[in-house]
Formats: structure tokens, sequence, C-alpha cells
């Protein structure tokens, strides 16, 4: 089982599960719940130990590289434009009209009393003007000013196509890895021969015994197995009443060793089989 293919199998939920994300963090802890799930799958097929761990390993170090992977697309910039607020009085606008009404009323007042100075002529021009500068600026204190806000959308198949890539090196590298160890295993059993010099001579002894048909012979021959054990330092034990404890007992005519118990440093390796009289 590949990682790959664990991932192209939750290809259309996980895209979905990113693109419904609220924060960058919600989609993040969705990326590390999907890895967590390839590793536990491939956890249970994996071929070794050492495959599982450096599957833990390199997972986990993607893991902590996923802050890394808010791959950025294409920036929307937004525009918003209030509504036009209409004409605005502001504080230089009311100087102004004040000050326009002023002049205007002035010049009305010395015509209406016939008393015209030679300065006079100039009131009623910069009365209109400070009422048009009123004007002015009132309308453009009520403009509506638009607003801009930039959102840069994150591009989900590319990050996507991020991780795919890094599961695509981590099979690899497992796959090198398990090709590795097998080559070792074949290796070893190259140069570890199958069975002991010891091992070799008792199964001769003992073949040589069958093939020649003599059934004394064979016996003597199977006696060599208890010297074998020994050397091994394990011991062969027939049944007695002290040793009873070590062995499965079946009835019978007699009390008789079927085969014997085998103990190493007073350690049961096997326990034995005989009969034993029944009681009556």
């Amino acid at each position: 089982m590949k990682l790959t293919e664990l991932l192209e199998a939750d290809r259309e939920t996980l895209l979905r599960t990113l693109r419904g994300a609220r924060s960058p963090e919600e989609a993040r802890e969705a990326l590390e719940r999907e890895l967590e799930r390839l590793l536990f799958a491939y956890h249970d097929a994996a071929p070794s130990d050492r495959a599982r761990e450096t599957a833990a390993a390199m997972i986990g170090a993607l893991k902590s590289a996923l802050p890394l992977l808010e791959c950025r697309g294409e920036v929307k910039i937004w525009e918003h434009r209030p509504a036009r607020r209409g004409m605005h009085l502001g504080a230089a606008a009311l100087v102004l009209l004040i000050a326009g009404c002023v002049l205007c009323l002035g010049a009305a007042a010395l015509m209406l009393y016939h008393a015209m100075p030679a300065w006079s002529a100039a009131l009623p021009p910069l009365g209109g003007l400070a009422l048009a500068l009123a004007g002015a600026k009132c309308a453009r204190d009520g403009r509506s000013v638009p607003e801009r806000r930039a959102e840069a959308v994150t591009d989900w198949e590319r990050v996507y196509r991020t991780v795919h890539t890094a599961a695509l090196v981590m099979d690899q590298t497992l796959e090198e890895q398990a090709a590795a160890e097998r080559w070792e295993s074949r290796r070893r059993s190259a140069e570890t021969p199958a069975l002991s010099s010891a091992e070799a001579e008792l199964l001769a002894a003992l073949l040589e015994a069958y093939y020649s048909g003599d059934g004394a012979y064979a016996l003597d021959a199977l006696g060599a197995v208890r010297h074998y054990l020994r050397a091994k330092g394990v011991e062969t034990v027939d049944y007695a009443a002290d040793s009873a404890r070590y062995f499965d007992c079946m009835p019978g005519e007699r009390s008789a060793t079927l085969c014997p118990a085998l103990l190493q440093s007073g350690q049961l390796l096997r326990r034995g089989t005989a009969t034993v009289p029944e009681r009556r």
C-alpha cells in the first residue's frame, strides 16, 4: 500500500474540507488529520517495523512544515462605494456662508441708506465669492469615497499537489528502504548456514540410520539426540512422581514416558507425555 494511493482516495473530500475552512488554522488542522490518517492506514500494511518508523518520521516532518503550505493564488481587490451623502455643511463651509451673507447684507444696507463709500463696491463680489466657495465646500464634503479591500485567496489545488508530491517522495524512500532490507536479508541468509556443524552431523547420522533400514541401528542413532540437547544445555526428563508436573498424562496399563519433557536451567521448554495406570 502506498501513501499516494491513500491520499488520492481522499482527494475530493480533503479539497472540499479545505475550501470550506474559515481560517488558515482550520485548514491546517484538516491537513494534519489527513496525514495522521495516512500514517495509521500505512502502519497496518507496513512490511517492517523499520518502514513504520521511517514513515512516521517523514510524515511528522511534513506536518511540522504545514504552515509553509499556505500557497497564495490570485489576489482579489474588492471596492465598496458607500451611498452618496448629499450636501455636508462643515465648519469651513459654515464660516464662508456666514461671511458671504454678512458681506451681501452689508452692501444692501449701504445701498438702502444711500451711504456708498468707494470701497463698498467690492462687497457684493466678495460676498458672492464667499457664498460660492461655501457651496463648493459643502458639495465636496458630501461626496462618497470608495473603500478598497484586498483579499488573498489560497490555492488549495496547489496545496494538494504539494502534499501529493511529498507523498510521492515518501513512497520512493520507503520502496528503496524495503529493497535494501530484502537485499540485506538475502545477504545474511547466504553468509549464515541453515545448520550448524553439530546440527549437520546429528541430522546426517539420523538420515544414515534411516537409509540403512536397520531398526536397531536407527534406535542407537536416535540416542545421539540426547547428547546434542545436553551440549545445548537442554535436559531431557523422564516421567516420575517428582517430575509429573512437567507432563501431560493419559491413562494406560502402567507408568511410562512417551515423550520426555525438555528443561533448560530449570525452565520448562516443552511438556512431556506419559501414561499412568487408572485408579480403581
